[in-house]
């Protein structure tokens, strides 16, 4: 049989609930006094087993108990309550009854709590997982949006590369390449002063160019291109039909291109000279062009006084007004020997 003390701890169940906890000392004075039947079932709350009051009275071992002022603040259970010996069973485990802290309210408690933390971590893994599978869609958006604007960009550089006309670049890479080697250009013929075949490729560098050009379907307007060989092929046939066959006109301005230059090196003052004398012979020295250039080429060689005879022969065959007016400015340059053309 257990003892029990003045500290274990009671509790009566009606109709109306739970009351209670009352000690031993409690419900040997419910007894007493007729509130309590002997025979009616109480819960023993610290060992959570059904007992009857009359067990809890005549279990303790020596004198009866006496009520403390703490035992008597509630000398009866409830006023007229009814008590039903057979209604007492014990709580479910885990179930805290009021004011009680046993050991299996404890454990019950550390268990809930457990399943409660297991429970929201649980849940927070839950959402941090759904969080993680809505990011996905819109991280794939933004990739997706980055990639479309990069496309983007890269089409509009490439059109725009595709539309520049880069062709000025490629012309000039032509004309160095003609100019630095003009031999290159006479594949047969009579052999000719450089600097008289570079102002040849100089004149007739459109005219190749314009024979190189390659369409290019619907971007030609936007990028032409210019093939190398026809380009050097058209350069070098119209080179030579002015070496086989001179037109005067064209040797005339070659020399006047090559004595007037501000700076014009002696080779290229001789080459000029030459060249004057030829358009000279060419137009039977009835132009009146070709002599003042002849003149110049004379006055930038060295000689001012013969310059000046050749302008004065230029003179008498003089078309017109502009025509002698040039002859006059050559003449008075020659004379204070001012070069200014």
């Amino acid at each position: 049989m257990t003892t029990a003390t003045t500290t274990d701890r009671y509790v009566i169940r009606t109709a109306s609930g739970d009351k209670g906890p009352f000690t031993r000392a409690q419900i040997a004075q419910f007894v007493a006094a007729g509130k309590l039947s002997a025979s009616a079932k109480i819960l023993d709350v610290d060992a959570q087993r059904a007992v009857s009051a009359g067990e809890v009275v005549a279990s303790a071992s020596g004198p009866a108990p006496v009520l403390t002022e703490a035992d008597a603040s509630d000398p009866t259970p409830d006023a007229g309550m009814r008590i039903d010996p057979n209604s007492v069973t014990p709580s479910a485990p885990g179930t805290r009854i009021p004011g009680t802290t046993s050991r299996v309210t404890k454990g019950a408690a550390k268990t809930g709590t457990a399943r409660r933390t297991r429970g929201n971590t649980e849940a927070a893994t839950g959402k941090r997982t759904k969080r993680r599978a809505k990011g996905r869609p819109v991280v794939l958006i933004a990739v997706l949006a980055i990639v479309a604007v990069g496309l983007v960009i890269g089409a509009v550089i490439v059109l725009g590369r595709m539309r520049t006309d880069h062709s000025p670049q490629l012309v000039a890479t032509l004309q160095a390449d003609a100019l630095a080697h003009p031999e290159t250009l006479v594949t047969s013929g009579p052999a000719a002063d450089p600097a008289y075949l570079r102002v040849l490729a100089q004149r007739f560098h459109a005219q190749a160019l314009a024979d190189a050009k390659v369409e290019r379907g619907s971007l030609s307007q936007y990028k032409p291109g210019y093939d190398a060989a026809r380009y050097r092929g058209s350069l070098a046939a119209a080179i030579g039909k002015q070496l086989a066959t001179p037109d005067a006109t064209v040797v005339d301005a070659c020399a006047r291109d090559l004595v007037t230059r501000e700076k014009a090196t002696p080779a290229e003052i001789a080459a000029g000279k030459a060249l004057a004398q030829q358009a000279v012979t060419l137009d039977g020295e009835k132009n009146h062009r070709s002599l003042i250039t002849l003149a110049w080429a004379t006055f930038r060689s060295g000689d001012a006084k013969r310059a000046g005879l050749i302008a004065e022969q230029a003179m008498e065959i003089a078309p017109d007004a502009a025509a002698k007016s040039e002859c006059g400015d050559a003449i008075g340059a020659f004379r204070t020997g001012n070069a200014e053309r």
